[in-house]
């Protein structure tokens, strides 16, 4: 296998946001390929790498560490931006996109790539719970990424901006309707997902919820569900709220969902801590 890091598809993704930032300076049919070619090759070596672990823990990336599953994430929403890119250079989805995985991708480095304790439990039941949260929080970013753009096509309509020759921003309209499809879409996965961790931490720990309930990560996760059933209860009376009041919230409540999960991850991995989601260095290193 070749032999591929983080660092390589995370410096391609860095190549192609300071390509995609000519934008705000004009842009050309050449930066346009330049930055399909980085994008490109990041996304092959970031496939590259997942396959390679795969191989190498005998796992899938979603059930091998709590690295790999951010990892999983950050590669579908690359795979929906190349897509995109090849359909419709002329979107700027990407000055929203490429900081989005920078941000989880360079934050997964600091994360433990030790396997989850749940992958001890039953394959199916594991890879059905890590698979319903890893395609939940593809659609809390796809409803985060909405909500930014919607924020500033607002703006630059409400200023009455031009929005440049090398930007192209979809429609508000469009825009709230694919937030609100992302919104209604990521609670029932989410709350699937945080049930069957649930049944599953109850089996690994013989009905113990103790362990479950002094789990850092577990207790954020909940915070964070917490606050996107807030916002999908608002979502779901339709229309009594306007478009710019959700994406707001959106942002906000995703964000808080976002952030305060891998911030869990990377401190209780920094400090070593033995969690539901992460072995400890010391167990990693136990034979």
């Amino acid at each position: 296998m070749l032999n591929v890091n983080i660092f390589c598809f995370f410096a391609s993704y860095v190549v192609a946001f300071a390509i995609e930032l000519t934008r705000l300076r004009g842009w050309t049919v050449g930066g346009r390929w330049a930055t399909l070619i980085f994008a490109s090759a990041g996304f092959l070596a970031h496939t590259i790498y997942l396959f390679s672990r795969a191989a190498q823990t005998n796992l899938p990336p979603l059930l091998s560490s709590p690295q790999d599953w951010f990892l999983v994430v950050t590669w579908m929403v690359v795979a929906t931006y190349v897509i995109t890119l090849w359909i419709d250079g002329r979107l700027a989805a990407g000055l929203v996109v490429l900081p989005l995985v920078l941000v989880v991708t360079g934050g997964s480095w600091f994360v433990t790539a030790s396997p989850n304790l749940v992958s001890d439990a039953p394959r199916g039941w594991t890879l059905l719970h890590v698979s319903l949260l890893a395609v939940g929080a593809l659609a809390v970013l796809f409803g985060l990424i909405c909500s930014l753009l919607y924020l500033w096509q607002h703006r630059r309509l409400k200023n009455r901006q031009s929005a440049g020759k090398g930007l192209l921003l979809p429609s508000l309209e469009q825009l709230e309707r694919l937030n609100r499809v992302a919104i209604m879409s990521a609670v029932p996965l989410m709350t699937l997902g945080m049930l069957t961790g649930l049944l599953l931490t109850m089996l690994l720990t013989g009905g113990n919820s103790s362990r479950l309930l002094m789990d850092p990560l577990v207790l954020v996760s909940i915070a964070g569900w917490v606050v996107l059933c807030i916002l999908f209860a608002q979502v779901a009376r339709g229309q009594k709220h306007p478009g710019r009041r959700v994406a707001s919230l959106t942002v906000w409540s995703c964000g808080f969902l976002l952030l305060s999960v891998l911030g869990v991850q990377m401190l209780t991995s920094q400090m070593h801590t033995q969690t539901i989601h992460g072995r400890a260095a010391d167990q990693e290193a136990a034979p």
